[in-house]
Parts: structure tokens; C-alpha cells; sequence
């Protein structure tokens, strides 16, 4: 079994036996401009490279999972809508899979595939109800009630497209307030950290650059201007971590979910984005909501990949019961 991820900047490839138990896992970083071709041809060639280190080749495979941003349909393994990557929107990705290793396909959308790979081998094992909201790349939920995933009528569930709604929002009123007051406090404590927290502050502008639009070329000077107390940097720092407190509470408030998972790009989450996430999840109880237990992704950027090899042994699964039927 295959289990793949295409992301923006990050390619990974995982090869499981047929209880899935990872035997090889391969990862490749990928230049966000990529044109569509040259990123189908990169995970072709890294799949092939995670078997051979296995001594395996396409014949072997039984099934294949690919997790990819954007929408998907559940159908045909199409990308629908994809504003992430160059020439995504309309590829019907689980063909182009299928052509190149003639086994059996599905797709789906990398958040909901996140979710999956929490709950079989992650922090969200034993969980029937659970939010994995990535903040990474960009921001996107995968979400699972009753142990089954959610994906809607034509798999937009857990899209976040409303974020934009929520740049001109007024933050001196309602939960805007809530959300801009525990920001800035976070904020506060990372920027009276001086040079010590210099490290901290520079993962969390670029763990958070989907949220605040600084990317990495600018990001020294954004760090400099934090540490030198200077407003418009701080106010850029306060505004994304904002933004994801309120995502965090409206998936919260509309799922009511036993657990919730912050997961994605965020190696120093535990620390810098979780303190703020926790206090206005924890807030929102005295509207009748009990919050949920919090925690970081066990898995962190793999989680997509286990995901879809996850999502390749259902495929298995459901094949030997058809033959059985």
C-alpha cells in the first residue's frame, strides 16, 4: 500500500504492508511554483524511489491513497477546486495515479486525510468525535463524528473560506475582542522573551503565514521589528494568531467535538499557538459549550501520508468484501 501526499511545499511518500505497518517513508521538498506536470512527475519518482527501498516495485502495490489541498471529488478522485498549487483545479488526480502504477486509486482532501491518520495512529486514537484543524500551509479542518469522516455533499467540508470575512472584522467587538485579547496576550509574552525568544517568534510568523501574508523573504525584518516593540509587526503577529482562535472556535461551537487537534506545519505549536487556542476554546464554555481536550498533532506533517495509505487499505478492505459477497 501507498499512502501519498502532494502538498505545496512538501512531498511525502509512505509504503505499508497490509495490516499497515509503515516499512518505508520518503519526503521531498517542492518549490510552491511547481508546474503541474513537474509535481505529478515528482511523486511519481519518489513512490517508485519508497519501493525500491523495500525492494518492491508498481506490481506489488495493492492500492493507493493520495491526500492533496483543495476539493475533491469522492466519485471520481478529481480536484474540483484547488486555489493552492498551480494547474490543480480540474486534474483528475486519481486517474494520472492510476495510469502510472495500474492499481487501484482514491483521493481525497489532505485535512480530511490528516484526520484519519490522527485517529488510527495518532493523538486522536480512541476518539469518536474529533477537529484537526491544519495551520500550516494554509488553514483547513478534517473532521470525524461518530468515528466516520465528514465530507459533505461534494467534499468542501472543513474549507475555510470564509476567512476572508474575517480581515475586516471590527476587533473591538464581540468575539473579536475575545479572540485579539488572547492573541496579544500571547503575543506580549513571546515579544518580552528579548533575543531568547527569537527562535520561537520567527517558527511562529512562519508557521502562521497564510494568517498575517509576511513570507519568508521578509521575515527577518518582521522578527527584528517584534523584538524592537514596533506596532505594525505586532499587530500582524496578533491578527493571525486572532484569526485562528476564531476558526478554532467556530469549528468548535458548530461540531462540539470530544477532541480537538491543532495540527499542520507547526513544529513549535505546543508552545506558541496552543496557549491562545486553549484560553478562548476554555472561554467559550460559558455559552453552554463544553470545550474540548486540546492537544498537538503526534503525527505533525505525516499525518496525511499515514491518512492515505489509511485510506488505500479501506480500498483493500472493500475489494476482498466484494469478492466475498
Amino acid at each position: 500500500m501507498l499512502g501519498i501526499d502532494i502538498g505545496v511545499y512538501r512531498l511525502e511518500v509512505v509504503v505499508t504492508d497490509l495490516v499497515g505497518t509503515p516499512l518505508a517513508t520518503r519526503v521531498r521538498q517542492l518549490d510552491p511554483t511547481m508546474t503541474r506536470p513537474r509535481r505529478l512527475r515528482a511523486a511519481r519518482q519518489l513512490s517508485t524511489a519508497v519501493l525500491e527501498d523495500i525492494d518492491a516495485t508498481a506490481a506489488d502495490l495493492r492500492a493507493i491513497g493520495v491526500g492533496t489541498p483543495g476539493i475533491v471529488d469522492g466519485e471520481t478522485g478529481s480536484v474540483t477546486f484547488c486555489n493552492a498549487m498551480p494547474g490543480w483545479s480540474g486534474l483528475a488526480l486519481a486517474a494520472e495515479v492510476r495510469n502510472a502504477f495500474g492499481c487501484t486509486v482514491a483521493v481525497e482532501n489532505d485535512a480530511n486525510l490528516a484526520v484519519v491518520g490522527e485517529c488510527w495512529k495518532g493523538a486522536a486514537r480512541g476518539f469518536d468525535d474529533v477537529v484537526l484543524l491544519m495551520a500550516g500551509e494554509r488553514i483547513g479542518a478534517g473532521i470525524v463524528i461518530g468515528g466516520s469522516l465528514v465530507r459533505g455533499k461534494r467534499g468542501g467540508t472543513g474549507e475555510m473560506t470564509f476567512l476572508g470575512m474575517l480581515r475586516d472584522s471590527n476587533p473591538t467587538e464581540g468575539i473579536q475582542e475575545f479572540v485579539h485579547t488572547a492573541a496579544r496576550r500571547q503575543v506580549d509574552h513571546l515579544v518580552a522573551g528579548g533575543d531568547a525568544r527569537s527562535d520561537a517568534v520567527r517558527t511562529l510568523v512562519r508557521d502562521l503565514e497564510p494568517l498575517h501574508g509576511v513570507h519568508v523573504g521578509n521575515l527577518d525584518t518582521m522578527l527584528a521589528s517584534v523584538q524592537r516593540g514596533k506596532a505594525t509587526a505586532l499587530r500582524q503577529l496578533e491578527t493571525a494568531l486572532a484569526r485562528l482562535c476564531a476558526v478554532s472556535i467556530a469549528v468548535t461551537t458548530l461540531i462540539s467535538p470530544e477532541l480537538f487537534v491543532l495540527g499542520g506545519r507547526a513544529p513549535a505549536a505546543e508552545e506558541l499557538i496552543l496557549p491562545p487556542i486553549v484560553e478562548v476554546l476554555h472561554g467559550i464554555s460559558g455559552a453552554g459549550v463544553e470545550p474540548p481536550q486540546v492537544v498537538v498533532s503526534s503525527l505533525g506533517e505525516s499525518a496525511v501520508a499515514l491518512g492515505a495509505a489509511h485510506k488505500a487499505l479501506d480500498l483493500v478492505e472493500a475489494t476482498l468484501l466484494d469478492a466475498l459477497a
